[in-house]
Parts: structure tokens; sequence; C-alpha cells
């Protein structure tokens, strides 16, 4: 069952005519606390092997959304980072709230990041998988998964004092794979942005993917949208520049290992 469709007061975005409302509601990033974490959780970061020496000695590559939404050919493509979208297999009623005119038909609704190029990823996975190869051929194991959420942090905490980044300074959670046409899973707040780097369709769950997550300021507000069939996903991400950040946290030798895959 939708979880949106039905509301008296749903705003519509630019996608509509003018006289449709045009209103973009936005949020402040949200002080959340941060997920309760398994301290022997494991994870492996699968990754090309000329990289894998440079892990190692503490540097993790955190690129940001939309370059995971514009590496065409490669499999961790999705154009729908940072973003739940809502999109039942039915038609719906959609009311003008001024006046009072109602369009039917199929729509979906995104509750997205409304400046994803401010989002930073560090993605790893909780799976030990011959399978995951296709992001490379070199595997690392975590084994100390509370120590380099510890270093990830002091390293964010350095940083903040020269760059400005939103709070939570970081976030590390498992995703939440989810259908488009279905209810998330509970404990998961779809409008709370801190939430929306850590939901991914449920197409990518082999993946079992684990994040590390900052946000440069700004980063954490909500834009909620409604598009229609004929909405053009790739124009919008046309408009978004990739870019990524090496954070230095120091060798991870003591708490990481290279297994074979």
């Amino acid at each position: 069952m939708s979880q949106f469709f039905g509301q008296a007061d749903i705003n519509l975005t630019n996608y509509w005519p003018a006289d449709w409302l045009a209103a973009v509601q936005s949020v402040g990033a949200c002080d959340l606390a941060e997920n309760t974490r398994n301290c022997h959780l494991r994870l492996f970061k699968y990754l090309p092997e000329q990289y894998a020496s440079s892990v190692l000695d503490g540097n993790l590559l955190f690129r940001n959304l939309p370059y995971f939404m514009k590496i065409e050919g490669d499999p961790r493509v999705d154009a729908y980072e940072g973003m739940h979208v809502d999109a039942p297999n039915n038609d719906v009623t959609i009311t003008n709230v001024t006046t009072g005119q109602k369009i039917v038909g199929r729509f979906a609704y995104h509750n997205e990041l409304n400046r994803p190029e401010l989002i930073f990823c560090f993605c790893l996975s909780m799976a030990y998988d011959a399978g995951l190869r296709k992001f490379g051929g070199a595997c690392i194991e975590i084994t100390d998964e509370q120590a380099l959420h510890d270093r990830i942090a002091g390293a964010l905490l350095r940083r903040s004092r020269l760059t400005r980044l939103d709070r939570p300074l970081l976030r590390a959670d498992r995703i939440t794979y989810y259908r488009t046409d279905a209810a998330v899973a509970e404990g998961v707040d779809i409008k709370n942005p801190t939430h929306l780097p850590f939901l991914k369709r449920d197409t990518y769950a082999a993946e079992q993917e684990y994040r590390y997550v900052f946000a440069k300021r700004g980063g954490y507000e909500l834009n909620q949208v409604i598009v229609n069939r004929l909405h053009q996903r790739n124009a919008d991400i046309a408009k978004l520049k990739a870019d990524e950040i090496t954070l230095r946290i120091g060798s991870i030798r003591d708490i990481a290992e290279a297994r074979a895959v």
C-alpha cells in the first residue's frame, strides 16, 4: 500500500503547469542519534587490486551520491541514490488543494535529498561472496567495525574544524532495501534526510551494503516531488556534479586484512 497517496494536501513541483501547486518542502539537518552498531559485524571492501594497499594504509575514498548515479556500465550505478520512491502499481488521484481540480493517473512520489552532491559515502558489504568480485578483484575484511567507525569519526571531527560539515558528523548503517510499491521497513523514516543515503531499491539487495556517510553543510535537506511517467530522471542527474574526498585515518592494518575472493 502506498505511504503517501491519498493525502489531502500533496504538493506538486515543476513537472506540472503553473496553475498546479509547485511547492518544495525542506527541513533542516537532523541530529538523529546514530543507530546502534555491532562491534562484531564483519565488513568487506571489494575493490581493484591496485588500491588495496592504499586502503589498508588508511586512505578511504568517499564518493558523493551523484558519482553513483553517473557511472554508466558499472554495477554500482543507481539513478535513484539518496531517495525513496513510492510508485504504486495503480492509478491514483491527486487533488489541487487550491482549485479542487483532480487528476488521475500513474504517479510516483519522491522523498529525496535536495543537494545529493553534498553527501559522501564509503561503501562496504556485509557479505563475503565471490559474486561481489564485480566491484574489484581484491577484498579487505574489517575485523573491528567499532574501531573503524571511531577512526573515521575522529578524522571527520578534525576535518570539521576546517570544512563545515552537517550534523551528525558521521552515520554508519546497513542499507535498507525496499520495493517501490510497498511500505519500507519499520523504523525507517523516509522523510528524514539522514535516512535517505541508506535506502536502495530491492534490485540491489544481493550486495548487502553497509555505508559510512557524512555530509557537507546543507547536505541533509529534504526535497519532496511528485512526478508522472514522462519524468526524465537523466535530465536531473545531468545537472549534478560527481565528486570524491579521500579521508586519511591512519593505517588500519591492525583491524583489517586482505582476503582471497
